[in-house]
């Protein structure tokens, strides 16, 4: 039976089953295809306001997102360079590295690396995340990595799916990765997914696993080889030659972010029809209603009807209602009537969203864990 099929069962059900209070897939039965699991999704899930960040998509880090039932997470990457002096810090830096030049007859920058900023442009060393950071430079993409090597560790039944937003390919005399080519960019990325720990869980998966209906690993599978974590790049020069990295289109049909262009699901039409679905319940302003910066704007339009700067209720945008609503539009208007794997929201704490996702992986994992 479809897992849409269930849909309005569920509907009509409180949310109060045993599964919502347990793992979000390590309780899921080891006979059950990795493709037919749902997935709790954290959109930008390393700009949280407990990692610094003022301006935030989510409030909890990436440790209590995972306590949270999160599964699934997508992280920008981006290059930064130190000692830009757009804030204090790299301006210190800057001083510094000026003086070690000077004593040794010449000035050697800093060497960029990964990390995980909010940017636009892409290329503009994440200057944009150090305001959103209140003047901190941006986290280390290893550092990350090798946080999450460490759940998966202590979580040995559980299946994670890392999105990576890829912008090694923008590199320039700002961000100081101009001097680095493909290949160099490649090598400086899987050092540090090898590095932390984390690629010695990535499972990559075959071409044919892309498509709608193909045979993929069971859960059993994926925890018997301890390659539990799939890691799927926006990045087609990521994946040349790595064993553990798959190219995020050639899998995933997406929608749009915003809930706001729920209309006909809001399916993103530059994604080619795929094996997979990601499906967002992001609104089109990401400041919580009920946070300090939230009542801020309140009070200041209340003052000023500006209207420039609106506010969400997460409580509502990740409820029961809202995210079944959304389902059902997507299921009526994709033929092949696919399920999304991966659910993904802003402040995911809020609302029902585990809760929901839990209920319909355990109802669908009823036909294997019933199989003789």
């Amino acid at each position: 039976m479809r897992l849409f099929n269930l849909i309005i069962l569920l509907g009509a059900l409180q949310i109060n089953t045993p599964h919502a209070l347990k793992a979000s897939n390590g309780n899921l039965p080891d006979n059950m295809p990795a493709n037919e699991v749902m997935f709790v999704g954290a959109h930008n899930a390393a700009m949280s306001s407990a990692e610094g960040w003022v301006y935030a998509q989510q409030s909890q880090d990436l440790e209590g997102l995972w306590k949270a039932g999160v599964r699934s997470a997508k992280i920008p990457l981006h290059w930064y360079q130190p000692e830009d002096p757009v804030h204090p810090v790299g301006l210190a830096k800057k001083g510094l590295s000026i003086l070690k030049g000077i004593v040794k007859g010449k000035i050697e920058p800093a060497k960029p690396y990964l990390a995980l900023c909010h940017e636009f442009p892409a290329n503009n060393n994440c200057r944009l995340t150090v305001l959103q950071r209140a003047g901190k430079p941006p986290q280390d993409s290893l550092q990350f990595f090798t946080r999450l090597a460490k759940l998966m560790s202590e979580n040995p039944k559980e299946v994670f799916i890392l999105i990576l937003e890829s912008y090694t390919n923008q590199r320039s005399k700002t961000n100081g990765a101009a001097q680095y080519s493909d290949a160099d960019a490649r090598q400086i990325l899987q050092a540090d997914l090898e590095k932390s720990g984390l690629a010695r869980f990535a499972y990559k998966l075959t071409a044919s696993q892309s498509t709608q209906n193909a045979s993929w690993p069971t859960l059993g599978d994926l925890r018997k080889q301890q390659k539990r974590v799939i890691i799927f790049t926006t990045n087609m020069q990521d994946v040349e030659g790595s064993s553990y990295l798959n190219p995020l289109h050639s899998f995933f049909r997406s929608t749009h972010w915003e809930t706001a262009k729920i209309e006909n699901c809001g399916m993103a039409d530059d994604h080619t029809p795929a094996g997979l679905f990601h499906m967002g319940v992001g609104p089109e302003a990401s400041i919580p209603h009920d946070s300090i910066l939230g009542k801020g704007l309140k009070m200041i339009n209340k003052i000023k009807n500006t209207g420039i700067v609106q506010q969400s209720d997460y409580a509502k945008v990740n409820s029961k209602e809202e995210i079944l609503k959304r389902i059902e539009k997507c299921h009526a208007v994709q033929p092949d009537a696919k399920h999304p794997n991966i659910i993904s929201g802003d402040y995911v704490e809020k609302g029902d969203m585990k809760n929901v996702i839990n209920d319909l992986n355990a109802k669908h994992a009823e036909k294997y864990t019933n199989k003789k």
